[in-house]
């Protein structure tokens, strides 16, 4: 069993006893697995709303759109490249890397409350 899923995050800062944190808010998540929008929030975080995705990989070209069951449209076109482009926020890949490792944690709405989602990758 598989799904294809997408994550709206909103990069934010909060104190927390002194100490600035920092994540993202997800007001949202859309997969292609229909079981998950059955779970999401319950078993796992956050509400899942149910989405048709086409991903399309070819050599160095990538392309994703979705369109969710209340008529949420993504797409992305990317492909991959040597360096980051001169209007990037980024001013190198050790930078952009950085500010996706510190947005690891994760908040979801869930009726009144929220869940949290902490991400790590090793490699």
């Amino acid at each position: 069993m598989n799904s294809e899923n997408g994550a709206h995050s909103i990069p934010v800062e909060w104190n927390d006893n002194g100490e600035i944190k920092e994540g993202v808010y997800i007001p949202r998540r859309d997969t292609s697995l229909k079981l998950n929008t059955l779970i999401g929030g319950k078993i796992f975080p956050g509400k899942h709303y149910f989405a048709k995705f086409n991903v399309v990989e070819r050599n160095n070209h990538f392309h994703l759109d979705f369109k969710s069951s209340d008529n949420t449209y993504v797409e992305v076109d990317a492909r991959l490249t040597g360096e980051l482009n001169k209007t990037s926020i980024f001013e190198t890949l050790d930078k952009a890397s950085a500010f996706f490792e510190k947005g690891s944690t994760g908040y979801s709405p869930n009726g009144k409350n929220f869940d949290g989602l902490k991400l790590e990758t090793y490699k």
